[in-house]
């Protein structure tokens, strides 16, 4: 069953706790290992997804990377604009993520043409339909607002 990415908690640094604040999230860094925080502060989120600050709370703890300290917050996985194939662009589509086979890191469309924070085979709902995408190559593009879906596993699924 695919579900809404729901708020998770995880620690940023002072600086980035304000609501709104978007990151992509990566794995953690070698200061990190020993840290007692590890779990909530970088394991709770999957690498390679971008996130934005949904709630920012009060706790603070030090930090070894953040010099001013760190702050628990929620966030949620962040809607993305991506280039689609207006053949599969309709809004509230479910549809499996493709990334455009292009590697032309100075066209101005390549942010959504392989979007940060999306996997090809990602299931994505379509939220909103954008303009045409002026392609260099020629390609029939839309912009399109996506919101990737979650797979929640079941009990009978789960491993036991």
């Amino acid at each position: 069953m695919a579900l809404k990415n729901s708020n998770k908690i995880t620690i940023v640094g002072l600086k980035q706790a304000k609501k709104g604040f978007t990151f992509l999230h990566s794995t953690a860094l070698d200061e990190c290992k020993s840290c007692e925080l590890l779990k909530t502060c970088m394991e709770s989120l999957e690498p390679g997804r971008v996130y934005s600050v949904a709630k920012v709370r009060n706790k603070v703890f030090p930090c070894k990377v953040h010099e001013e300290g760190v702050r628990v917050v929620e966030v949620e996985e962040s809607n993305l604009e991506a280039a689609l194939e207006p053949r599969v662009s309709f809004r509230l589509a479910t549809i499996t993520f493709r990334p455009q086979g292009c590697r032309n890191l100075r066209c101005h469309n390549s942010r959504v043409c392989a979007p940060p924070g999306l996997a090809e085979g990602d299931k994505c709902k379509i939220l909103e339909v954008k303009e045409k995408i002026e392609c260099p190559l020629s390609r029939s593009l839309v912009r399109a607002l996506v919101e990737r879906e979650v797979e929640r596993v079941s009990d009978s699924r789960r491993p036991q």
